[in-house]
């Protein structure tokens, strides 16, 4: 019908073919983007909400959330489903679920109990390392139970057994779909107790399984009814782990040019913070942002993530070592060298009830070059300096000192004492945990711009 059209009636046909081809084509960007393109220098990846097509609405859905529940924040909410996917993994591979039980709902528990891989049965599951998580969808608004589905990317190591002594161990990459879910009318917890897997009522350690009664608090465990569960967990993509993609890492990468995307609230916001902290310098502020910048880039090219310990949170430091692990796994090495910083634009202010949080879009150029175990170089240029721009948000816990920062990345945020951290994100001199921003601004996410919204 086209192509009469096209031949008998051209002012229609013709139209109306430029307009299918313009179709045709966005809808394959949609779904190209759809998951976002979270590379970042040095093959990083961001785990913050990529911001797809469907980034305004899960952005507005969020705003929704916040006002019904003025306790919830994101990045408290991200450090949850992380560790509740982690342990959850673990449990599903040994069948002993009872530590999450209070969290996951009983038809995926009955699952999980009963998990087999053809003639091999799942015997144990450790190695889990997070690279991202997005949030696809938040719904419930009204009803009596809210939801956030939850989609995550991760590397695991599983161990199967199809005899007595005959034992295999393989690394899969998966990506898996969490449904969470509670009550509504529910306030979201506090920092230490979205952080650990106590009783979801009165937050109490201790032997707690779904449907018994907490011995501290006296209540029931219902998941769902007190803090976040899981009611549904979907795996979408199970496969093999393969080498990491390599970019081209030479060149001006996409977006680069793109408009600075402000938060139209900016100044408000400027001024509110002022008037909170009245001996906060933005000056010292942008000096720290700066150094710990430079920090994480030499971090990254020495192969020695550990050096970045301090200066990010616990989910982006474990984003960050999925993808230097799976660099080594492969055999692979990146250098991002002759770091230049050319411009930082403030962008966004966002507190919650927990956290201050600020976002900047950081313009620089480096080069960006990967060599193999042999000492071949696969990909890259060594003198071509690759131009890029990405939207990073540091938070600092509310109150306290956010008047105080320490503008270099040198010393120890709480004590001053050279960096010396351990994997658990504390000073080995203070003994003081580092990386949830009590002392200091630390990096929460990392956003491309093109899938940046605001």
């Amino acid at each position: 019908m086209v192509i009469r059209l096209m031949i008998h009636y051209p002012q229609v046909g013709i139209p109306l073919v430029i307009l299918l081809i313009a179709g045709f084509l966005m809808s394959n960007a949609a779904g190209a983007s759809s998951w976002g393109d979270s590379s970042s220098l040095g093959g990083w990846q961001s785990v913050e909400i990529p911001r797809t097509p469907t980034g305004t609405t899960i952005l507005k859905d969020l705003k929704r959330l916040k006002e019904e529940d003025p306790n919830f924040s994101l990045p408290l909410f991200r450090d949850f489903a992380i560790l509740l996917y982690t342990r959850g993994a673990i449990a599903r591979g040994t069948g002993q679920t009872e530590e999450v039980s209070p969290y996951i709902e009983a038809k995926v528990l009955q699952i999980w109990r009963g998990m087999v891989r053809g003639a091999a049965r799942l015997e144990g599951l450790d190695n889990v390392i997070v690279g991202n998580l997005q949030i696809e969808r938040i719904e419930g608004f009204g009803a009596a139970h809210r939801t956030i589905r939850v989609l995550f990317e991760t590397n695991l190591t599983e161990r199967t057994s199809t005899g007595e002594k005959t034992w295999y161990e393989k690394t899969w990459y998966m990506r898996e779909r969490w449904t969470f879910q509670r009550k509504s009318g529910i306030l979201s917890k506090e920092p230490e107790r979205m952080k650990s897997l106590g009783c979801p009522a009165c937050g109490a350690t201790g032997e707690l399984q779904s449907g018994t009664r907490c011995t501290f608090c006296d209540t029931i465990i219902e998941a769902g009814e007190h803090h976040w569960s899981v009611r549904d967990a979907q795996v979408i993509d199970r496969r093999p782990w393969e080498p990491p993609e390599i970019s081209s890492g030479s060149g001006e990468e996409i977006g680069t040019n793109h408009p600075t995307i402000y938060d139209p609230r900016l100044e408000s916001e400027k001024r509110a913070l002022q008037t909170r902290y009245p001996g906060f310098e933005i000056n010292e502020f942008m000096a720290r942002a700066r150094s710990l910048f430079l920090a994480l880039q030499e971090a990254w090219t020495s192969g020695q993530w550990e050096k970045a310990r301090a200066y990010e949170t616990d989910c982006l430091f474990n984003s960050h070592r999925y993808w230097i692990e799976n660099y080594t796994r492969a055999g692979l090495r990146n250098h991002v060298e002759a770091v230049k910083i050319k411009q930082i634009h403030l962008v966004k202010i966002e507190p919650d009830a927990f956290y201050e949080a600020i976002t900047i879009r950081i313009f620089a150029s480096a080069l960006d070059y990967t060599m193999d175990s042999q000492g071949r170089q696969r990909d890259g240029s060594k003198d071509q300096p690759r131009s890029f721009s990405e939207y990073w948000t540091f938070i600092r816990t509310a109150g306290g000192n956010v008047d105080k920062t320490r503008g270099d990345a040198d010393g120890c945020p709480s004590c001053g004492a050279p960096i010396k951290v351990s994997a658990a994100g504390v000073c080995e001199y203070c003994d003081s945990l580092v990386t949830t921003g009590s002392f200091d601004w630390v990096l929460s996410s990392i956003e491309q711009d093109e899938v940046y919204s605001g």
